[in-house]
């Protein structure tokens, strides 16, 4: 799969979201360095937890190992995406409409040098909030 095919498939997934620019920034650069040659794989999966998104709302930390995201600001869930291929964790929050919004996506670690992302539930934060603004 080409980058430009790459990018029409995420175009597509993503037409039922709120989606911060950087946030696709972020897929964009993703997709470039630490998925070549394993976007089918991650646009497979990323097609099924968005769904996952859509039907179950607020209890999508009951699916897989998706997580509800504890801190004083905006309900924030984490979604997993992770394969023998890749770990990639992408972070939401639900607009009062109950429009999803996709935030920030970041590759992340495992084992002893797990990836630490509370500055990352910041950045979702503050991206949400902008959103919000705008709308």
């Amino acid at each position: 799969m080409n980058d430009y095919e790459a990018f029409l498939e995420l175009s597509e997934i993503l037409g039922l979201f709120l989606v911060h620019p950087k946030c696709l920034d972020e897929f964009a650069e993703l997709i470039k360095k630490d998925l070549k040659g394993k976007e089918a794989a991650f646009f497979r999966l990323l097609r099924v937890q968005l769904g996952y998104i859509v039907e179950f709302r607020h209890d999508i930390n009951r699916v897989d190992s998706h997580e509800r995201l504890k801190h004083s600001g905006t309900s924030l869930y984490s979604i997993h995406l992770r394969q023998s291929q890749f770990n990639i964790r992408l972070i939401i929050a639900f607009a009062p409409d109950n429009t999803p919004a996709l935030l920030t996506t970041f590759f992340e670690r495992s084992g002893k040098r797990k990836t630490d992302y509370s500055e990352r539930i910041q950045l979702a934060d503050a991206r949400f909030k902008e959103i919000m603004k705008g709308r």
